[in-house]
């Protein structure tokens, strides 16, 4: 939860954690995927190996703090981020239905071009101009278009639609965002998480526009004190 919050509010996390990923752990994570209905991926979509990302990312954001990113470190990130496979423990859903499964694997893979988006401007500095996070907000798109609203998946996407919903830069592109987000129901209801989520989204886009300028993870800073008061 800390590092997830960290992620959609920009906020530092309230711990450093040990992130070390060796072959081991990760064969551990994998056999837990497999065989377990418990765990961030069960509750939130978002397979556990996702969440090492982000405190790693959020980890280098701390080291490089206002300092240039290592070419290298970012590569190894992006290559640990291409490398992970999702819809592993597809075969061992409960639901035989195929669509349930389809949607299931949809939800991993957005996910995954959260973390690219979230490498390359939370940490890289990049804008949402940025042709390595316009190519990864573009997938991510198409997958929530060839994805038909209903609760599931939106109640397991409303999460990534906030995260990367800061580079979206039309008007096509945010109205599919407010109008997802909002259709759940616990979205539905203000003071909750997800509808303050999609006010802090639209102040975000009005000031970028009226400033003339793409959003950067910055942003999410501004638009939380501006809307939330945090």
């Amino acid at each position: 939860m800390d590092v997830g919050l960290s992620v959609v509010t920009n906020r530092p996390q309230l711990f450093r954690y040990d992130v070390s990923y060796t072959a081991e752990v990760r064969e551990r994570m994998i056999k837990q995927d497999y065989t377990a209905d418990f765990g961030l991926e069960w509750l939130y979509g978002i397979p556990d190996r996702f969440i090492l990302l982000f405190a790693w990312i959020n980890g280098l954001r701390e080291d490089y703090y206002e300092g240039e990113v290592d070419s290298d470190i970012v590569f190894r990130v992006e290559e640990q981020i291409k490398n992970e496979r999702v819809g592993q423990n597809l075969h061992t859903a409960t639901d035989s239905d195929p669509v349930f499964r389809i949607r299931r694997l949809v939800v991993q893979e957005c996910w995954r071009q959260v973390v690219y988006i979230f490498l390359y401007m939370a940490l890289c500095g990049a804008s949402a101009a940025d042709p390595r996070v316009d190519k990864a907000f573009s997938i991510f798109m198409r997958l929530i278009r060839e994805t038909k609203p209903a609760r599931n998946p939106d109640a397991f996407l409303f999460i990534p639609m906030l995260a990367c919903g800061v580079a979206a830069r039309n008007e096509k592109d945010r109205e599919t965002f407010k109008q997802r987000i909002l259709a759940v129901r616990e979205c539905s209801v203000p003071g909750i998480v997800g509808n303050g989520g999609v006010h802090v989204l639209q102040d975000i886009w009005a000031r970028t526009d009226l400033e003339g300028r793409p959003a950067i993870w910055a942003d999410f800073s501004i638009s939380y004190k501006r809307v939330v008061g945090i």
